[in-house]
């Protein structure tokens, strides 16, 4: 059981690989790697909207981390710090693509793609839900739920302090509820 404050493995290998990859030690990535590859693609894919550019931005996430390495402040979160690299990263990829347009005008293509594709019921109810979210919305439930951080997790991942984070997640749920009861309203 971990105690208030205390590192996972995963997290506590991380932290000492990131300081082993600022020290020169390039074979330390793969631990990075391991750990967040997936929840890297899942962030991007959230901005970017698509499989190759979600995975090109994981590629040049990890050449960021070796380069940044020596900014990060060991015994603070690793995965929060991977995660806003790979944010920034994918935001500048969306903005080379699509210029300054507004994330939340993409909001049917930033679901995934067994949320548009699949003939479920319950998968198109879902995706047309998570369409009456914001990008940022969208984002957090993912990191949230998806990806199990924590609003301080969350919060240092997408600049903002843990209680706006709490307050946005507690939004957009509210809001897929309301969603689901106007719609179950409307079957009656």
């Amino acid at each position: 059981m971990l105690f208030f404050g205390a590192k996972s493995r995963t997290e506590s290998e991380c932290d000492a690989a990131l300081a082993e990859i600022a020290g020169g030690n390039k074979d330390k990535l793969e631990v990075i790697y391991n750990a967040y590859a997936r929840i890297i693609i899942s962030a991007a894919y959230q901005i970017v909207q698509n499989r190759e550019d979600s995975e090109d931005v994981l590629q040049d996430v990890m050449l960021k981390i070796v380069s940044r390495a020596s900014s990060y402040v060991p015994g603070t979160s690793p995965r929060a710090w991977v995660i806003a690299i790979a944010r920034n990263t994918a935001l500048d990829k969306f903005r080379s693509r699509h210029g300054n347009v507004s994330l939340d005008e993409f909001t049917d293509s930033a679901l995934p793609e067994q949320l548009k594709y699949e003939d479920s019921e319950e998968k198109r109810l879902l995706g047309d839900a998570l369409r009456h979210l914001t990008h940022e919305e969208r984002l957090i439930i993912n990191l949230k739920l998806h990806s199990g951080m924590k609003y301080k997790e969350i919060s240092a991942a997408l600049d903002m302090t843990p209680a706006a984070a709490q307050k946005k997640y507690e939004r957009a749920i509210k809001k897929l509820r309301g969603y689901f009861e106007e719609k179950e309203d409307d079957d009656l």
